[in-house]
C-alpha cells in the first residue's frame, strides 16, 4: 500500500522567549486480519499512556517549531506490508497511529499519539488483491494519548 501521509502540530506554548521546542512526528501503519490467527497481529496496536512517553522507532529528523507557530510533514511513500500470509479476497483491516513527540525546553520529552482506521469505499476492512488498496484514515476513538 503505498500513498500519501501528512501529519499537522502546532506549537501551542505562549511563551515570548522565542525559544523553540524540537519536535518530531512519525506515522506507522498495521495490518489486523479478520480472522484470529493466534498471533500478536490479531488486536489493534494499542495506544496507551506508555505511547506517549516511548521515543519513536524512527530516527527521523526533528523540526523547530516556535511558539504559536504550525508545521506539517508529508511522508510521501507511506507503504505496509503484511507481517501474515492473505490470499486473494481474504479481509483484513488497517490501522495508522500517528505521533507527534516533541521536547519542551530540550529536556522533558511529550507526546502526543492517536490511532486511525482505514475505510475503503466507506467500509471498515480492505479485501486482499494484487493493487494498490486506498481510502480515508478515521480516527478510532479509543485510541489516544497525550502526555
Amino acid at each position: 500500500m503505498t500513498g500519501k501521509g501528512i501529519v499537522w502540530f502546532k506549537n501551542i506554548t505562549t511563551e515570548n522567549d522565542g525559544s523553540a521546542q524540537k519536535a518530531m512526528a512519525t506515522i506507522m501503519l498495521y495490518p489486523m486480519p479478520t480472522k484470529k490467527t493466534g498471533t500478536e497481529f490479531d488486536s489493534p496496536p494499542p495506544v496507551t499512556d506508555e505511547s506517549c512517553v516511548q521515543m519513536p522507532a524512527i530516527n527521523g529528523p526533528f523540526s523547530d517549531v516556535r511558539p504559536g507557530e504550525e508545521r506539517f510533514v508529508v511522508f510521501n511513500q507511506t507503504v505496509m506490508v503484511t507481517p501474515f500470509r492473505l490470499q486473494p479476497g481474504d479481509r483484513f483491516f488497517v490501522y495508522a497511529v500517528s505521533c507527534v513527540t516533541y521536547f519542551e525546553h530540550e529536556f522533558i520529552r511529550h507526546g502526543t499519539c492517536d490511532r486511525y482506521r482505514l475505510l475503503e469505499n466507506g467500509e471498515i476492512g480492505s479485501v486482499a488483491t494484487d493493487t494498490t488498496i486506498g481510502g480515508v484514515l478515521v480516527e478510532d476513538m479509543t485510541g489516544h494519548c497525550e502526555n
